[in-house]
């Protein structure tokens, strides 16, 4: 019996070692090995047990904003960013009415601000919204070429011109650079991935992206481009999303870790053809001759956007199963191994993560109303 003991421990320990230590569950392997002095992290298709035991997550609503008879405060247009202070309250952008709302952790309107102009304190066409400090707002503002910080009592505190690049939905570290995605126009154009100083000059450039010829371009859920997100240590985590290859960056840009997991691409077929028809042509019937175009790509891309919360788990968002209603989300520990995986309805777009709750958006519910709702991720 002993003997038998010792014989199952020994297999135990040599299954532990050989998947690079957690990470082994039913035969699945996560691997860690230093290739060129970055730690990297090989996942597989589905889920593995840290600790012991796999971790399954349940979404439980807790609030809904928006719902309910109309009011000029607590109604959305366009819900277009949502971000989550570290009081726990929503600070929603509504890009309809240029307005922001916020409201406190109960769902209890507090106040609402801006306005459409160029003013000095006014919001021409908002590409993202950043928190500094974990509190003062930020806007970056395209049309009148700046960023834009707020305090949330509505005081515009200061104005900083944006010196090269206006960035797609940015993200802030604590030292107030910034990091976003933005198109450069040259010989020809290219998208790429920038570091910015907190005077909106750029810094660096970390990825870059061709871009097709205007004729050539696909649908945007089949567009090369990046995802990417700042976790509280200041690091960034940034991908091309054609490749399920996460980078986690020094803010000096060094690549300190990669993972990776091993997902299966898939086939763009006509459905997404057939979507795209009616998004350009409402009133129209795609015919059952039209092939789909030779300039789209052949598979989706693996991934659609991440988010990070403050313990430093990474919730990514991919396109797998693209119009099947429901949307999926692979969560990842702070050490990069692929613990958990979760849905939402393909109509919600998950935000923010913060304390164990979930906000995402709803461009439009049945009534056609545009809502901001709020989740408790449970784990069981």
């Amino acid at each position: 019996m002993k003997t038998i003991v010792v014989l199952i421990m020994a297999l135990f320990l040599l299954g532990f070692l050989v998947s690079g230590g957690p990470g082994y569950l039913f035969g699945q392997k996560a691997s860690v090995q230093i290739e060129n002095g970055v730690t990297v992290v090989r996942n597989p298709e589905n889920p593995v047990a840290r600790d012991g035991r796999p971790v399954a997550i349940r979404l439980v609503e807790d609030l809904v904003l928006g719902s309910g008879a109309f009011s000029p405060e607590t109604s959305f247009s366009a819900a277009t960013f949502v971000l989550v202070d570290d009081e726990d309250h929503f600070i929603v952008f509504d890009n309809k009415d240029v307005s922001i709302r916020i409201f406190d952790k109960s769902g209890r309107f507090l106040r609402k601000f801006g306005k459409r102009g160029q003013g000095p304190d006014e919001i021409q066409a908002a590409m993202g919204m950043m928190l500094s400090g974990g509190k003062d707002i930020v806007i970056v503002d395209a049309g009148n070429n700046r960023l834009a910080f707020y305090s949330q009592d509505g005081t515009c505190l200061k104005r900083t011109p944006l010196i090269k690049a206006n960035p797609n939905f940015p993200v802030m570290d604590s030292r107030g650079n910034f990091y976003g995605a933005a198109f450069e126009f040259a010989e020809k154009v290219s998208l790429n991935l920038f570091k910015f100083g907190p005077d909106g000059k750029p810094l660096s450039t970390l990825g870059s992206i061709p871009m097709p010829r205007e004729n050539e371009l696909p649908p945007f859920e089949l567009m090369e481009r990046f995802v990417f997100q700042i976790r509280p240590d200041d690091a960034l985590v940034w991908a091309g999303n054609f490749r399920y290859e996460l980078n986690v960056a020094a803010p000096d840009g060094k690549i300190l870790r990669r993972i990776t997991r091993n997902a299966l691409p898939e086939k763009v077929t006509r459905r997404i053809l057939d979507k795209e028809f009616k998004r350009r042509f409402p009133d129209r019937t795609l015919p059952e001759s039209m092939p789909i175009p030779s300039h789209y790509p052949k598979y989706f891309p693996y991934l659609d956007s991440i988010l990070c919360d403050e313990e430093g788990r990474l919730f990514v968002s991919t396109l797998e199963g693209y119009g099947s209603g429901s949307k999926k989300y692979d969560v990842f520990d702070l050490d990069g191994f692929y613990i958990a995986r979760f849905a939402l309805p393909e109509s919600e777009t998950m935000t923010a993560v913060k304390r164990g709750k979930a906000y995402v958006v709803i461009r439009e519910d049945k009534g056609g109303n545009p809502l901001v709702k709020r989740y408790r991720l449970e784990e069981k």
